[in-house]
């Protein structure tokens, strides 16, 4: 299936260049201080996980990554992008800025980073309605993997949550994730009162919502509010496992309620016509077989076959995470032979979970017509 591109819900790109300095982690979440002091476990390797070769860094005339100038990188990454992706939903996280300011002005700057990096360095495509989704031109979402950052105002008020989002939005977010695995004030068990608020406020105004890292009550809570509201399709889990998928790994079987999904809420989600995402590395899953394997039993489920994507969470996997499956062309390769092969999915069906199901989504409930 070499010819379809994929489309992922979560990928961190602006990772690798952020940490290029740190040693690669080998055990979530902790960093070794004692690999990595020559740069053989720099986390500058995520770069090949977005379809960088060799080949490339030798043309770019580059011999060693530490070497590498922020503009080369970017250069690589956009060309890379461009080639493997038809759809990329692009990740900011706080963390990944240097400059000592307070979180949603390190958010707001990395979110014009981002459109900028998208739409002049790359002539990539920022999708900003969801009719921005059509012809075959590689398309970029800018979502933000958690309001937590709103955890740097003290005691934050609707007022707050209105000018951090409406700024976040000016900046091109599109997609918002509610809780990165702990208390906040948007969720501790389940959403808060200003929590509701600000999930109403980005589902009434034509936004996604992302579940993934929320805690289980958050999840409920959330899935309970955009049922009431009527807005449930635009609901997701943009990367992530079943609970039952994550219990296999012995390593982090003791997370899989915590940041998989249970059954149960994996058929909301789908009966809502939200979308959920699948990682392709642990702690999601431990083989490509694995992961068509849970394709196959969720495809089942009512609206299973369009309702199911991949969140390949490329950019933001430690070198030692990734189970066969190194690139975005990888994935298409690897995982569409085993759905079309072992599990008969016909062509057709495969290619929605690759490439098609994540662009219908966006373009039938992002910022749609009947959005005020």
């Amino acid at each position: 299936m070499t010819e379809i591109r994929l489309s992922s819900l979560h990928d961190d790109v602006r990772m690798p260049w952020q940490d290029r300095d740190k040693p690669e982690y080998s055990t979530y979440p902790q960093r070794h201080a004692n690999i990595g002091e020559h740069g053989e476990f720099s986390a500058l390797r995520r770069i090949y996980q977005f379809g960088v070769t060799e080949d490339d860094l030798l043309q770019a005339g580059i011999s060693d990554l530490r070497q590498m100038t922020e503009s080369q990188y970017r250069n690589l990454v956009g060309c890379a992008v461009e080639e493997q992706y038809g759809l990329i939903m692009s990740n900011i996280y706080d963390h990944w800025w240097e400059k000592q300011e307070p979180e949603m002005e390190k958010a707001i700057a990395g979110t014009a980073f981002m459109v900028e990096q998208w739409e002049t360095n790359w002539g990539i495509h920022t999708i900003q309605r969801g009719q921005d989704v059509r012809g075959q031109a590689t398309l970029a979402l800018i979502s933000i993997e958690g309001i937590h950052l709103l955890d740097g105002i003290k005691d934050p008020t609707q007022r707050d949550v209105d000018r951090a989002l409406g700024m976040l939005f000016m900046n091109g977010v599109r997609s918002f994730c509610l809780q990165y695995g702990r208390d906040t004030a948007l969720a501790t068990n389940g959403l808060t009162e200003l929590g509701r608020y600000t999930v109403t406020k980005l589902l009434k105004n034509g936004l996604l919502v992302d579940l993934a890292h929320s805690l289980p009550k958050t999840r409920t809570d959330t899935l309970n509010l955009a049922e009431e509201l009527g807005r449930g399709s635009q609901i997701s889990y943009t990367h992530g496992a079943p609970s039952e998928a994550i219990a296999k790994d012995p390593d982090y079987a003791g997370l899989s309620e915590k940041r998989g999904l249970s059954d149960d809420e994996i058929k909301r989600i789908m009966r809502l016509d939200g979308i959920v995402g699948l990682g392709v590395s642990r702690p999601f899953f431990t083989s490509a077989e694995q992961l068509a394997e849970t394709i196959d039993r969720l495809s089942q489920f009512q609206n299973g076959i369009l309702s199911l994507a991949i969140g390949a969470d490329f950019g933001g996997v430690s070198p030692s995470f990734l189970i066969g499956m190194n690139t975005p062309a990888e994935v298409v390769d690897k995982l569409g032979d085993l759905l079309v092969g072992r599990f008969k999915f016909n062509e057709t069906g495969a290619q929605a979970i690759l490439a098609e199901n994540a662009r219908v989504w966006i373009q039938s409930n992002l910022l749609d017509e009947d959005h005020t």
